[in-house]
């Protein structure tokens, strides 16, 4: 068996056609990711209940990368560790047919109540049985359902599987993580596309917390088998800066979408909210953190807890699923990924199609784009716990912990001790790239306003920001994005009726894909007596991008639409120019006197306005980029359109 594993790694070393002289590692580096590995078999029992275990497909996943370049002594220490198991014949195929579980009876590695045989009374232990059933209803979510591709066979590989079933290995692996997924082999030389096998612990009774201990099996099973399908799509699709410094290893996608799918596929059990903490505790952290140091426990489990990124982006509405739930969004990302070698899911590392990252083209498909939903999504996470609008953000928004709050200012009118006016900068916190901070201003009880501004410390660092005012009693929390001036690059909102609300929040959202930056900012709050009556709150109107992207002109009358939504009632211009200046199509049309759009949504088909890709001789427009501008009553947006014909 050793062997032809070591006749297989010597296979892979040719055909990487790495120097090893330039591409060794340093023994620090080797020596941690040999601890890592040790970690996950130890048979030790931690002490004290297991709180949240994680995953270690990262190690995994970063010991395929880094294999070509282990010193001979490292490679044959790791050998037994990264070969499948061996359990001498015991093997199941579930009755889907898509996998083969392997088990053992005796030893460190028999499966839980191994001798208990009843439903059904088959010679195979009932564990196996409940664990067969699982993953076949796993596939048939991800794959049957959902429309995932199912993971790529390994049928060339002959030892201890090979006959294209998905292989499963239930094992004793220490109680800190619930499972792995090693990406064996890939597809081809040089393919990012990969062969791989599942291996879940062989007992899950010592966890606490669940009546029915198959239910952490069942998430386990729903998380690993959606790193199968990953690997089927994209094993390259992490951040890996420098390959001798650990802390620029992140393979955060992998692990927040996996455990996304958790609650997708079994959106029951929960066992996603024991992570959220993590998340919630640190907005101000990137997106993008990841870390294997338990000593800094949220760290470690930031990627889990971050899963509530693409629940935001299968929940939130989109002009072409107005409905609010598209699944489908974080498939298409994993497309994308998979078009590219390393990582491209939120920037790029290499050649990615028209220079945008699978996220862009996910969301400017649906007619949005990253910057606006990245704000959107810093808004969603205040609206948690005893702040939840169910209906509006988060489905299980009520179930979540509160985000960290930056700063607190407060206006005590009783006995004139007052905060404001506040003239501050960024607190001690302040958001790395795709990070945020929420600043909350407590109004007084008496009529007037406050005049909030905002200032990035540098003219470069890109922000997005959010006013909101927000009310216990009143269903549909008022929010506002203010833009930031890029001549001045100061951003202002002025609010009116403070007593209206109980609280209002300012939220700086750092928009840099930059992850291991801080981004600071100064901003000011202060009370105005004369900030009462008519004015409403800060009123804009959003403007989304139009749908489809690129619009492809064809002989079925194509169209392409221009959605938004109204904060008042209001005109609307729409104007399409070359980008040398020249315009080539205007709404309303010529000789049509301007409707008036009521407030609400215009983002479904038939309710926004439309262009046939022909300019105002009636001829169609040759293929290229376009600008287009929306002008509303409170909003005036230009963007970008690419015409293909």
């Amino acid at each position: 068996m050793r062997k032809i594993l070591f006749l297989f790694l010597v296979a892979f070393l040719v055909s990487q056609n790495v120097s090893a002289e330039e591409q060794k590692l340093s023994q620090v580096y080797e020596y941690q990711l040999v601890e890592r590995v040790k970690s996950i078999f130890s048979t030790e029992i931690p002490q004290g209940v297991v709180e949240h275990p994680i995953c270690a497909t990262p190690i995994f996943v970063e010991i395929n990368f880094n294999r070509h370049r282990f010193s001979a002594k490292t490679t044959e220490f790791l050998m037994p560790y990264i070969s499948r198991p061996d359990f001498g014949g015991y093997q199941y195929n579930t009755p889907g047919g898509n996998f083969k579980i392997h088990y053992t009876k005796i030893g460190s590695n028999a499966v839980f109540e191994a001798n208990v045989d009843v439903h059904p009374l088959d010679g195979v232990p009932d564990y196996v049985n409940r664990c067969a059933d699982i993953f076949d209803s796993v596939w048939a979510k991800e794959v049957n359902n959902m429309g995932y591709n199912s993971p790529p066979s390994d049928n060339w590989y002959q030892p201890n599987g090979g006959d294209g079933k998905m292989d499963v290995y239930l094992m004793n692996i220490n109680q800190s993580y619930y499972g792995y997924t090693e990406a064996e082999s890939p597809l081809t030389t040089n393919s990012i596309v990969y062969t791989s096998y599942i291996v879940v612990r062989n007992d899950y009774s010592m966890y606490g917390g669940y009546a029915d201990k198959m239910d952490i099996l069942r998430v386990t099973a729903a998380h690993e088998f959606f790193h199968a399908v990953q690997f089927g799509y994209d094993a390259s699709e992490f951040e890996y800066d420098d390959p001798n410094n650990p802390n620029t290893y992140k393979p955060y996608w992998m692990e927040m979408s996996a455990t996304w799918m958790e609650d997708i596929v079994y959106d029951q059990i929960n066992d996603y909210l024991g992570y959220l903490s993590s998340f919630f505790r640190h907005p101000e952290w990137s997106l993008k953190t990841f870390s294997y140091y338990n000593n800094i426990p949220d760290s470690a489990r930031h990627a889990y807890g971050a899963c509530v990124w693409p629940i935001y982006l299968s929940e939130r509405k989109y002009p072409s699923r107005p409905d609010g739930f598209d699944a489908s969004i974080i498939k298409d990302i994993w497309q994308e990924c998979g078009k590219v070698s390393g990582p491209n899911v939120i920037s790029c590392q290499g050649e990615c199609p028209g220079g945008k990252s699978a996220t862009d083209i996910a969301l400017e498909a649906r007619g949005s784009n990253f910057e606006d939903a990245f704000r959107e999504f810093t808004v969603w996470n205040y609206f948690t716990a005893d702040r939840a609008r169910t209906q509006i953000f988060y489905s299980e928004g009520d179930l979540f912990p509160k985000v960290k709050v930056d700063t607190l200012y407060h206006y005590h009118i009783l006995n004139n001790d007052t905060e404001y006016p506040v003239d501050n900068t960024s607190g001690p916190f302040p958001p790395y790239g795709l990070g945020s901070n929420y600043i909350i201003f407590k109004p007084a009880e008496k009529q007037g306003g406050m005049k909030l501004s905002f200032l990035p410390s540098d003219p470069d660092y890109a922000f997005e920001v959010s006013v909101m005012g927000y009310n216990k009693d009143v269903n549909e929390p008022v929010i506002d994005t203010i833009r930031i001036n890029h001549q001045t690059g100061e951003a202002d909102a002025d609010v009116y009726n403070w007593t209206s609300f109980r609280e209002i929040i300012l939220i700086p959202a750092a928009t840099s894909r930059v992850g291991d930056t801080c981004f600071t900012y100064t901003y000011s709050a202060d009370y105005d007596s004369s900030y009462h009556g008519d004015q409403p709150f800060p009123q804009k109107d959003w403007i989304g991008q139009n749908f489809p992207n690129p619009f492809v002109i064809s002989a079925d009358t194509s169209l392409t639409y221009f959605p938004f939504i109204l904060s008042s009632v209001s005109q609307v211009e729409i104007n399409i120019f070359t980008v040398s200046g020249e315009r080539v199509w205007y709404y309303p049309p010529a000789g049509e006197e301007g409707q008036e759009w009521t407030i609400g949504d215009y983002i479904e088909r038939g309710k926004c306005p439309a262009w046939d890709g022909k300019n105002e001789n009636g001829e169609y427009v040759v293929s290229g980029i376009y600008l287009y501008q929306v002008k509303t009553k409170n909003s005036t947006e230009i963007k970008k359109l690419a015409v293909v014909r």
